[in-house]
């Protein structure tokens, strides 16, 4: 027969986690982890028994065996709360946390970060959690938005971003972009074989009669020439547009 708990009995899950060696070394082993969290929660909750949830893994990823235990028996109500000594020991992704976090709330599980001071059994808790929540979308938020105004800057200034250099175009000691005549020549080539009739493979063979090799230094393919001809397009325009403004 299965016991029947009040909520204020009901046992608190006490999430350890670790991914590396390297974090045994700094003191967040799984030992420390538990020793912490149960002298926390036996100060805090003497009346409640913990269950201990303990893996190694990355946080980035949810479908850890024991997490994943350890939130079914949440939405099922073997537990009523679950203990970890930061956040990150559960998640690292803002998106997973958040969605998490919405799911324990509608299954009544209350959450304790011990580094951080949170402790949703309390009012305290529960507004401070609400504000690092908002935070932390408001960070997400802007992170991206620099990143789109950084990337936005360099597109402006002709600066290359990660990856290959564009075919068509020359990158200088600066990280400068420009035009590459002879493959901006090329180019005029194929679009005017292609505007007088030439399939993309009649395109190609007479691209590699050419002798211009693409950006890896290989001969051209069917495919390869007709994705390479529209991004060479593409770009045009997109300086075009630049100028313009």
């Amino acid at each position: 027969m299965s016991v029947k708990y009040t909520r204020a009995e009901q046992p608190i899950g006490l999430y350890c986690r670790v991914s590396t060696a390297e974090q045994e070394a700094k003191g967040t082993s799984l030992k420390n982890q538990e020793e912490i969290l149960r002298m926390y929660c036996g100060l805090r909750f003497p009346e409640r028994p913990v269950v201990i949830f303990s893996e190694r893994g990355s946080a980035r990823k949810t479908n850890r065996r024991t997490y994943k235990l350890m939130m079914r028996d949440a939405h099922y109500g073997v537990i009523g709360a679950i203990a970890a000594t930061d956040q990150n020991r559960l998640w690292r992704n803002l998106s997973d946390g958040l969605s998490a976090m919405a799911k324990l709330r509608d299954w009544g599980v209350d959450v304790i970060f011990y580094n951080q001071g949170i402790d949703t059994t309390t009012s305290m808790g529960k507004m401070l959690f609400a504000l690092t929540a908002a935070f932390g979308q408001f960070e997400s938020d802007s992170v991206s938005e620099r990143t789109k105004r950084t990337l936005g800057l360099k597109k402006l200034r002709g600066e290359k971003g990660p990856g290959l250099r564009p075919f068509g175009w020359s990158i200088d000691s600066a990280g400068i972009m420009t035009r590459n005549q002879k493959e901006q020549g090329f180019a005029d080539l194929i679009g005017k074989k292609r505007a007088n009739g030439a399939t993309w493979g009649r395109a190609a063979k007479y691209a590699n009669d050419l002798g211009v090799p693409t950006v890896l230094g290989n001969e051209w393919s069917e495919q390869g020439l007709r994705l390479v001809m529209g991004a060479v397009e593409r770009r045009r325009q997109e300086e075009a547009e630049i100028l313009i403004v």
